[in-house]
């Protein structure tokens, strides 16, 4: 239930969105506010929605706001690590995160291209629960009121905090008169995660992919949106 009303949302923001965008005048002004998503989050069951802002105080300068939500298998991530190679443990990822970004564009829009590049730099944070499925050692209680130690088949949880902080230089690019937008860029971010877990080791901070990562890594985005209101 709860991924089928993300799916509604990402209907609304890819179908009905643009209907609205798209009657308003034909000049893409620079005061406006722009709907984004990032297509390639999905394969890491991860929703991401994304506002931009032009500021009224500078032609030039953006605050960008992305809300995240994850939900659904792991299998993804697993495919990059060693986790592929162990039987197959039912892992499911529920999560959710933020991230802010600061832009800072060259020079307006251009009017006749609908295209600019900017440099940008933002602040992350991002909560994942983890739960898979995996012989270990459990804690049971016997009939004799003592707690012994079992290896069996049990469903374990791992919690991830990550904060993430990334600079990038980016284009933005505008399509059917600047009413569709085709935003990419290239970076570097650092993540620090901390990871608590019920089973007797982390498993997902094995790379970059993977929820858990800490460190540096190289960042290549997409996104893709409308423009909603121009001024």
């Amino acid at each position: 239930m709860f991924l089928k009303r993300w799916r509604v949302v990402f209907f609304l923001a890819l179908v009905v969105l643009p209907q609205i965008a798209f009657p308003q005048a034909d000049s893409l002004a620079t005061k406006r506010l722009s709907l984004l998503i990032s297509p390639q989050h999905l394969l890491l069951r991860g929703y991401h929605l994304d506002l931009e802002k032009h500021l009224r105080s500078s032609k030039r300068h953006s605050l960008l706001f992305s809300a995240r939500v994850y939900a659904g298998s792991t299998r993804f991530a697993d495919f990059f690590t060693t986790r592929k190679e162990e039987a197959q443990d039912f892992s499911y990822v529920k999560g959710a995160g933020a991230e802010v970004q600061h832009r800072i564009y060259f020079r307006k829009f251009n009017q006749q291209t609908y295209s600019a590049k900017y440099i940008a730099y933002g602040f992350s944070f991002h909560r994942f629960n983890i739960d898979f499925e995996k012989e270990g050692w459990i804690q049971e209680r016997a009939e004799d009121g003592l707690l012994y130690y079992q290896f069996k088949y049990h469903t374990f949880t791992e919690q991830i905090n990550r904060w993430g902080a990334l600079v990038l230089y980016g284009t933005q690019e505008g399509f059917f008169s600047g009413r569709v937008l085709l935003d990419s860029n290239i970076g570097l971010g650092y993540n620090y995660s901390s990871t608590t877990s019920d089973y007797h080791a982390p498993r997902f901070n094995r790379n970059l992919f993977d929820y858990g990562n800490s460190g540096l890594y190289l960042y290549l985005g997409l996104k893709l949106g409308v423009v909603l209101l121009t001024k």
